[in-house]
């Protein structure tokens, strides 16, 4: 489970619009985490993130599942896939987002719909993605850049996604996109709702679509069953109502929409494998 100590943040998911202000068709940037107490919040976008940790480790938590990335490990996060991230103490991290258009373009408009990205833990163990890594790093860490660096920059970016390519891109079954704009009414109608008695057949009428199809909708555009990202939302409102509220336990379960105790424990020990109150007092550790 990734904790945030001191000023803790849970919040709902969002899609982020990624916008490119630099002459590349991608975006570069990398930080340095001074202390582990800053967490990404799940979200989504339409780019391919790649995140690459230079040193120490990287937790993140991509479609309510915990991976951690250690140094000189890199994990590919493809287009509307939730995620969250939460860089240790003392870690150094380069991220790189490519937006969809640009991706869709080299592969010829065949990406997503005929080949997306492994997204397994990956070692940085080839020789010119390392160098790669490590030079875009220095360029982009550069004060003042001037013409020279900023080509380099842009070329290095090109390099590192053409061994990507290469060497990470898979084929998939699915014969069509995602369908962004579901996506985004589907998790704002669930966003507003997900503490009621809300049922998959209620979302099914909102859209006006049957259950059936409704259910393969959901699990086509998140990777997930309604009820598993139902039950996500559940468990991340009662964590935030265990740090910033003196309720208890049983009204936690209450009010995050679990109803009762025994619900909320079944959802930690299923997602977490540990009770709510050892997830709780764990955060406030």
């Amino acid at each position: 489970m990734i904790k945030e100590r001191g000023n803790f943040r849970i919040m709902k998911i969002t899609h982020e619009q990624i916008l490119n202000k630099s002459i590349a068709p991608f975006k570069a940037f990398s930080f340095r985490s001074r202390d582990s107490s800053r967490i990404i919040p799940p979200h989504w976008h339409e780019s391919t993130e790649i995140l690459f940790v230079l040193s120490g480790k990287m937790n993140t938590t991509i479609n309510g599942r915990l991976q951690e990335i250690k140094q000189n490990q890199f994990i590919i996060i493809n287009p509307c896939v939730i995620h969250s991230t939460n860089a240790l103490k003392n870690s150094h991290i380069l991220c790189i987002q490519y937006p969809f258009t640009f991706l869709n373009l080299v592969t010829n408009g065949k990406f997503q719909q005929f080949f997306h990205f492994n997204s397994k833990l990956n070692s940085i163990s080839s020789s010119t993605l390392s160098a790669n890594t490590i030079n875009l790093v220095k360029f982009l860490e550069t004060q003042d850049k001037d013409i020279s660096i900023n080509l380099s920059i842009y070329i290095l970016g090109l390099q590192i996604l053409q061994e990507l390519i290469e060497k990470y891109l898979v084929v998939t079954h699915c014969s069509t996109s995602k369908n962004i704009p579901f996506l985004n009414e589907f998790i704002d109608f669930v966003s507003k709702h997900y503490t009621e008695n809300i049922s998959l057949h209620m979302v099914a009428d909102h859209f006006g679509y049957s259950v059936a199809y409704c259910s393969r909708l959901i699990r086509k555009n998140l990777d997930h069953s309604f009820s598993d990202y139902l039950t996500s939302l559940r468990l991340e409102q009662s964590l935030r109502l265990s740090l910033q509220s003196n309720l208890n336990i049983e009204k936690i379960a209450e009010k995050s929409g679990f109803k009762c105790y025994r619900n909320l424990y079944n959802a930690f020990k299923k997602v977490y494998n540990c009770t709510p109150e050892e997830a709780f007092n764990q955060l406030k550790e």
